[in-house]
């Protein structure tokens, strides 16, 4: 059943030809480095994977960041907020206290003008 036996020149024996046995080879060696370039095309995407893996996570430091920056300050425009409408309210309180006082000062001072005038037309009759 064997079709065709062929000795090389080393005296090996070959069931190819020397043609297809070359041909063989050379596909042999082509597979080799066509595996090896492989293997270092996964070992480059490899790499890229990490770097890009190590970048994202930069990234997303910074966003979480800038996330915690904003939110920090949105807390703190709503403190000023609520700090300006307090310190509104105390204004609006001080207002009122010193409205009252003024006026309560002018119904002081016209008592006191009345009762200066009582006391002059008192001092105008006796006399």
């Amino acid at each position: 059943m064997v079709e065709e036996l062929n000795i090389d020149d080393l005296n090996r024996v070959r069931i190819l030809g020397n043609d297809e046995f070359a041909d063989s080879a050379k596909l042999r060696q082509t597979a080799n480095e066509f595996v090896e370039k492989m293997t270092a095309f996964h070992e480059q995407v490899r790499v890229f994977e990490e770097q890009v893996e190590g970048r994202a996570a930069v990234v997303e430091e910074g966003k979480l960041a800038v996330i915690g920056q904003r939110n920090l300050i949105q807390g703190e425009e709503e403190a000023i907020k609520a700090k300006k409408a307090q310190l509104a309210a105390r204004i609006a309180e001080k207002q009122a206290a010193l409205d009252r006082h003024v006026a309560h000062g002018a119904s002081l001072m016209a008592v006191i003008r009345e009762q200066e005038a009582l006391l002059e037309k008192l001092s105008n009759n006796e006399a």
